[in-house]
């Protein structure tokens, strides 16, 4: 493979938002992985609602855990993890942006996670 070609994938990859990419074929056995983009802080929502700021697919339970990070009723604090959105094969957390009480989810296990998308409501 060219300098050239390895620039291109590069750029596709940063393109897509991609950090790690394999690609294997009979010619062909190339992994890249780019550094991490620095975190973006999420915009301030003064709402009842702990949104995510991560595009995926919603999963309100670590995988290694039965049971779901919260429900209604459970006091959180700011900074509680309360689900993960899963994108790219990577669990990234959604977390309360203050204290209080989880009143419903407004999502299900497993639905589509746009950005700013509100997931729980609080009290």
């Amino acid at each position: 493979m060219t300098e050239a070609a390895a620039e291109g994938w590069v750029a596709w990859m940063r393109d897509q938002g991609l950090v790690e990419f394999e690609l294997e074929n009979a010619t062909t056995d190339l992994r890249l992985r780019l550094p991490e983009p620095a975190p973006t802080r999420a915009p301030e929502h003064p709402d009842n609602l702990i949104r995510s700021f991560h595009i995926g697919r919603l999963r309100l339970a670590h995988p290694h855990r039965d049971a779901a990070e919260v429900g209604p009723g459970d006091r959180v604090r700011a900074g509680t993890v309360v689900a993960y959105v899963e994108s790219g094969g990577r669990l990234l957390p959604v977390t309360a942006p203050r204290g209080g009480v989880i009143a419903r989810a407004v999502l299900r296990d497993g639905d589509i996670v746009d950005y700013a998308r509100p997931v729980f409501e609080m009290t």
